[in-house]
């Protein structure tokens, strides 16, 4: 991705442009390696178009895209030893082992720099439903 003004700015198109949409996400799973837990999205469509629009602006991403993605929606980033359990727990004594219905709020972009992951960006989509 082009991490420069421009792209800054496309990201921020692309977001504003983007149409708030909701889906269904099964409960958690992680990347352990990583340190992430996340939620895993259901109906895939409205993401995969959101996907596909990035991508048209950032036609460079396209070439880097060998490995299909995991769609996915982070809760937990980095968290120490131990806490992953917490965690866990916290999230289903909270929500159960059903799937959420959840509205998309913001889009996040993160970017792996010196072997962790941080947020880039943070966008609102900019159209109502």
């Amino acid at each position: 991705m082009d991490i420069n003004k421009e792209g800054i700015e496309r990201l921020k198109k692309n977001g504003e442009e983007t149409l708030e949409f909701f889906f269904w996400a099964r409960p958690i799973s992680s990347f352990p390696t990583t340190k992430v837990l996340y939620l895993y999205p259901i109906s895939l469509t409205p993401i995969e178009k959101m996907r596909e629009e990035l991508l048209t602006s950032f036609p460079r991403a396209k070439s880097d895209q060998e490995i299909p993605p995991v769609y996915h929606m982070t809760i937990a980033l980095d968290y120490s030893p131990g806490e992953e359990e917490k965690i866990t727990q916290e999230y289903f004594q909270k929500f159960g082992n059903r799937p959420l219905h959840l509205r998309v709020g913001r889009l996040g972009v993160y970017i792996f720099t010196r072997g962790k992951w941080r947020k880039f960006i943070s966008i609102k989509p900019g159209k109502k439903q």
